[in-house]
């Protein structure tokens, strides 16, 4: 993929979901890396390059989504965090301590409406 593609670390442990999202993703020009855990994703989130935002499943087998969340920003300060949850009442942005503004998506969405967010989540980090 193009050097000029942002980096989307994807973080599920459920295998389709994981694929659909890379589909998704990658179609709509971004690099997408791909995670089951939150283990893999803090190692892939370390490598080389740049991650400029991370989509995380609210729920994983070795650790809290939101728990992730902030262990990534505090390795990549400037990364766009985005939740996402099957248990969440809707879908927007909230505040969250720590964390400051984050996307949550309430499962089941649209993949042109994730997309869509980061992006312009993507647009709005590179402003300040």
């Amino acid at each position: 993929m193009a050097a000029s593609c942002p980096t989307v670390l994807v973080v599920d442990d459920v295998a389709w979901v994981r694929n659909v999202l890379f589909a998704g993703l990658s179609s709509d020009g971004f690099n997408v890396l791909l995670a089951c855990n939150a283990k893999q994703a803090l190692e892939l989130v370390q490598q080389p390059g740049t991650v400029r935002a991370a989509l995380v499943d609210r729920r994983l087998p070795d650790m809290d989504g939101m728990e992730l969340l902030a262990a990534l920003r505090q390795l990549r300060p400037q990364i766009h965090c985005a939740l996402m949850s099957g248990d969440a009442a809707h879908s927007g942005v909230e505040e969250v301590a720590g964390l400051g503004k984050i996307f949550i998506f309430r499962k089941p969405f649209f993949l042109k409406d994730v997309a869509r967010t980061l992006w312009q989540g993507l647009s709005e980090v590179g402003k300040s």
